[in-house]
């Protein structure tokens, strides 16, 4: 190997070694970058030893990674008591914030109430940090149980990227994913994809959750989801900090109106010809409602406006004449609206660049069943781009559909 090896790297040739795998089946980690976090090596040293590759790689790799602790953003007080913690009480954590309560967390690890109690308050005195408050609707992160709870989430997934990595060597394909995607990325791009990768791959679970960009953003910083897809403007709305986005696609955006709006004749419309028009929206944190707000179309004074946060509902409002509806060109091609009354779509002329991109933290480790989604992704939008180049339409017919 060479000598920019990763831990990780390290770790799982260790393990392909030990299943007589041999050099040849592992020489693809060699550049693996896992970071340069010592919370992450203890922990990844940790992994080592559940899956039996014993304590000399601890004493080989901890070393390396003592030069890196300053790297680690903790709070000082944090820094010098992480590699004294175990992988179990990360869990703990984890498990109590996902359900908001010590008793329904100690159910699902099998542990008594007051076991798990005292497993916290251990973890709260080794390092001298209040993790939760207590109350009588349950239990809260504090603030620095918050800051913590995101390195505990990056720390889990480095696990599970360990663990699917085994069991791909060993042919075994299982994991799952957690996905977020906005509504029109999930009707007009996931159902596909999704079909294949389940078919190819039936042992990996995908949780999908359906979210406005902008609430996406935050679950990816939060390490709710491990990646998701939504609708950027960096123009309009640059990305927080700590989120990194890879652009998959345009998504220029187009007007859906009725065939007998005054605009449906038109080759295309500036922003300004929206505002004698009613809009009809979709929920407040949608990427498009906030370009519009910026445009200065959503306003006091302005028309009528309707709010739903059901696709259908708003393209059948805006088949029946009630207003214009503002989308994404991707979410109105093909079968999106094949099934659709009337509704006739016109380019935006001045409208501001979006995109559909992949979300995902600055620091993440994808596991081998998310790179694998990510593939399966992105041999679908090839094939996609290749038909829609082929037949390019000049103009939508009066469905929304290419003509």
């Amino acid at each position: 190997m060479g000598a920019r090896y990763s831990v990780l790297g390290v770790v799982v040739s260790e393990i392909a070694a030990n299943n007589g795998l041999g050099q040849e089946s592992i020489k693809n980690f060699d550049n693996f970058q896992i970071g340069q976090s010592f919370a992450v090596l203890v922990m990844i040293a940790t992994m080592a030893t559940m899956l039996g590759l014993g304590i000399s790689l601890i004493q080989r790799h901890i070393a390396w990674g003592q030069g890196r602790v300053a790297s680690l953003s903790l709070p000082a007080g944090l820094r010098s008591t992480m590699a004294g913690l175990r992988l179990e009480q990360f869990k703990y954590l984890e498990a109590i914030v996902r359900h908001g309560s010590l008793r329904r967390a100690a159910k699902e690890l099998g542990l008594a109430q007051p076991s798990l109690t005292q497993q916290i308050q251990r973890l709260e005195q080794e390092i001298d940090i209040q993790v939760f408050d207590r109350t009588v609707f349950g239990v809260q992160l504090t603030a620095a149980g918050e800051s913590i709870m995101r390195h505990v989430r990056t720390l889990l997934a480095a696990e599970e990227a360990v663990r699917q990595e085994v069991a791909a060597y060993r042919g075994l394909h299982t994991g799952s994913i957690r996905l977020g995607a906005v509504n029109s990325a999930s009707v007009a791009i996931l159902p596909e994809v999704l079909s294949r990768f389940s078919r190819k791959y039936p042992g990996i679970e995908i949780h999908v959750t359906e979210a406005v960009s902008l609430s996406i953003e935050r679950m990816v910083l939060a390490a709710d989801i491990e990646v998701g897809i939504a609708l950027i403007a960096e123009k309009v709305h640059p990305l927080p900090a700590g989120v990194v986005a890879e652009p998959l696609m345009r998504a220029p955006l187009v007007v859906c109106v009725s065939p007998t709006s005054r605009l449906a004749k038109r080759s295309d419309i500036s922003l300004a010809d929206l505002r004698q028009e009613p809009l009809i929206l979709g929920s407040r944190g949608a990427l498009t409602t906030e370009i519009l707000t910026k445009a200065g179309l959503i306003e006091p004074g302005a028309k009528h406006f309707f709010d739903s946060n059901s696709p259908d509902t708003l393209k059948r409002m805006a088949a029946a004449g009630y207003g214009v509806i503002v989308l994404p060109m991707f979410s109105v091609e093909g079968n999106f609206y094949s099934l659709s009354p009337n509704v006739t779509v016109v380019p935006i002329s001045d409208a501001i660049e979006v995109h559909v991109a992949l979300l995902h933290r600055a620091q993440w480790w994808p596991s081998r069943a998310i790179t694998s989604f990510l593939d399966a992704l992105h041999e679908h939008l090839r094939a996609t781009k290749a038909r829609t180049t082929k037949d390019a339409p000049r103009k939508a017919d009066s469905r929304g559909l290419s003509a």
